[in-house]
């Protein structure tokens, strides 16, 4: 209840007066452990400055049974409003030792005679005279007694005035319930940490071992025994987790072949539960790359080196021959001795094969609009034209230029005779496949070479030093 948050409030003082943290060199399990075992330095130990109202109070804040606590969120307030005037807390002073916070001789010990004026005014002058009155009746009640000692008639006297002076009756505690109502709290402390720190199923074991070895044999054994076997289950499926995702990362690799690749970002993960996983991910890796070797000794020699294959593409590129280049990096595809680069390769053709195929999207646009009065940018100019129709590769268009006389007959064009902005407009923008290759190649075109380049760097890494090394070369010329 609310008195565990008076002893964090405790706790968070004696950190401010000292600077130490609560046992805060340990680990949570010994912290945990230490609050109800352990003892911490008197506040006046550590720093010299800390007045006693202020170690008393913290003192009976960090009380390790809560009844010896404040009773009320008020009874906090009142007492530090008492430490505040230099008073000690109020009520009875706590027995030495029920408290984490220890008690130094700086402050002395509750209950011995001479003590109890510590940092409490003195009595005003009515309730001294009243005072020596109790002690003078005390000293003769003493005396009486005393004499009745002698005479022998002590215990006859002691009984008329109902005292016993045999020994105290020693409180009966039940043992078995004294622990189930440590294990009951203990267990709720570690359900509570649990639900607070998902995830972190070490510590949370240590914790539910502890409980289960001290409460072998009993319900609680068993009910702790039942949490850890759920606790080490999420654990595992963690892990296993972790596996998964790997498999998910390596699976693109696994398709291409790269089988050393996709070993070596399986040993290279560094995230959670890497420690725990090390063992079936050497295994993976292991398995991994003796097909690596497998596949590598069953790969003939390719027909041609595959630098040869790409200079000859990027010449073709540079030389407006999109189909040629493409036909010349499938026919690598269909060579064995190019198995390992598989996925490379299908990366290049996917490149080559849309900027291909960009002339005959912008071709489209105009079959979609024959026999439509349409004005159009071509190198030479905007033009209004009237299409009649697109074959092999060419657009057969009516000149109808409203307000030029001269503006008469058909013509015929190409896709390379419209200006750049014409052909993106008509691509739709630059997200299609080969987008950038095809861009990069209207720039050469315009003899951009810088333009060329920032669009060829983003082209399949097989091809873009090539071709930004062929642009240099057209540049010098």
């Amino acid at each position: 209840d609310f008195r565990a948050d008076i002893y964090a409030l405790g706790a968070s003082m004696y950190h401010m007066v000292t600077g130490c943290v609560p046992f805060g060199d340990k680990t949570p399990d010994e912290m945990l452990e230490l609050q109800v075992s352990g003892t911490l330095p008197d506040p006046m130990d550590v720093n010299p400055e800390v007045p006693q109202q202020v170690a008393w109070l913290i003192e009976k804040m960090m009380c390790k049974d809560p009844a010896g606590r404040q009773a009320s969120w008020a009874e906090v307030r009142s007492d530090l409003a008492r430490a505040k005037k230099g008073l000690r807390p109020g009520g009875d002073a706590l027995p030495e030792g029920v408290s984490t916070v220890g008690r130094s001789a700086a402050r002395g010990r509750a209950g011995v005679p001479g003590m109890a004026f510590l940092n409490e005014k003195k009595p005003a002058a009515g309730a001294r005279l009243a005072r020596l009155v109790a002690v003078l009746v005390l000293a003769a009640a003493g005396i009486w007694l005393f004499a009745a000692a002698r005479a022998g008639k002590l215990d006859s006297v002691l009984a008329r005035l109902g005292i016993s002076m045999g020994p105290p009756a020693a409180p009966v505690v039940d043992p078995a319930a004294a622990a189930a109502a440590m294990w009951r709290q203990d267990w709720k402390n570690a359900v509570e940490w649990i639900a607070a720190h998902p995830g972190r199923y070490d510590e949370s074991l240590a914790m539910l071992t502890r409980i289960a070895t001290e409460a072998a044999g009993t319900a609680h054994g068993e009910m702790t025994r039942a949490k850890i076997a759920g606790i080490q289950a999420e654990k595992q499926r963690a892990i296993a987790g972790v596996l998964e995702r790997l498999q998910q990362v390596t699976a693109p690799m696994l398709a291409g072949q790269q089988f050393e690749e996709a070993a070596q970002a399986i040993l290279a993960y560094a995230g959670e539960w890497a420690e725990e996983t090390r063992e079936e991910r050497m295994a993976r890796a292991s398995d991994l790359r003796a097909q690596a070797a497998t596949l590598a000794a069953a790969i003939p020699e390719p027909a041609r080196p595959l630098e040869t294959v790409l200079d000859e593409v990027v010449a073709e590129l540079v030389g407006g021959k999109l189909p040629e280049a493409l036909a010349v990096v499938e026919a690598a595809m269909t060579d064995p001795g190019f198995v390992p680069r598989v996925a490379e390769l299908e990366a290049l053709r996917a490149e080559v094969a849309g900027a291909a195929a960009a002339d005959a999207r912008i071709l489209e646009t105009f079959t979609r609009q024959k026999g439509l009065q349409v004005n159009v940018e071509l190198r030479k100019g905007k033009r209004t034209l009237k299409v009649r129709d697109v074959r092999d590769g060419h657009v057969v268009a009516e000149v109808v230029d409203v307000g030029d006389a001269m503006a008469h007959g058909t013509i015929e064009f190409d896709v390379r005779t419209l200006n750049y902005p014409e052909r993106l407009r008509r691509l739709g923008g630059t997200t299609f496949a080969g987008a950038n290759l095809y861009l990069g190649l209207m720039a050469v075109e315009a003899g951009s070479t810088d333009r060329a380049r920032r669009y060829f760097a983003q082209t399949p890494e097989l091809i873009a030093g090539r071709l930004a090394e062929a642009v240099g070369k057209m540049a010098v010329r």
